[in-house]
């Protein structure tokens, strides 16, 4: 959302359920703004799973770190073997022949998930975006 008062400035508004982010050319008429709503206003440092970091330079850069600890924790993954990239180079995965029997539904289930994480680990990290397309590709029948 854009909020354009002309020549007293702009505010820049990214809103998702409870977590948001702004921006604006005037701290004056944020003030105003503000004053009509019950928020908690801090300096931006997460948002939607990615850590936000502020350099001195004004420079702001993206850490997927945070989320991908709490990727990890959940599906309870933080003994496994650490690798740069989640498969070899140039792997493919294809699904099962229709004879193939299908996993457990709570199997099936749990490996979508993990898959989804995948994918939005993807957006933050677009280096890993081939790896999320290929676990994709077998969510229906992840055996």
């Amino acid at each position: 959302m854009m909020l354009d008062r002309g020549s007293e400035g702009r505010i820049l508004m990214n809103v998702y359920s409870y977590d948001g982010l702004s921006s604006t050319t005037n701290g004056t008429l944020w003030d105003r703004f503000m004053a009509d709503f019950t928020v908690q206003e801090k300096s931006p440092d997460y948002f939607l799973g990615a850590g936000i970091i502020l350099h001195d330079s004004g420079g702001i850069s993206i850490d997927p770190s945070k989320y991908l600890r709490k990727v990890v924790w959940s599906y309870d993954m933080s003994r496994s073997i650490h690798t740069k990239l989640p498969m070899p180079p140039g792997s493919k995965l294809y699904m099962p022949h229709a004879d193939d029997p299908e996993g457990h539904k709570e199997q099936v289930k749990l490996y979508q998930q993990m898959a989804k994480s995948e994918m939005y680990v993807s957006l933050l990290r677009p280096d890993l975006m081939y790896y999320a397309s290929q676990l994709g590709k077998v969510r229906s029948k992840p055996s």
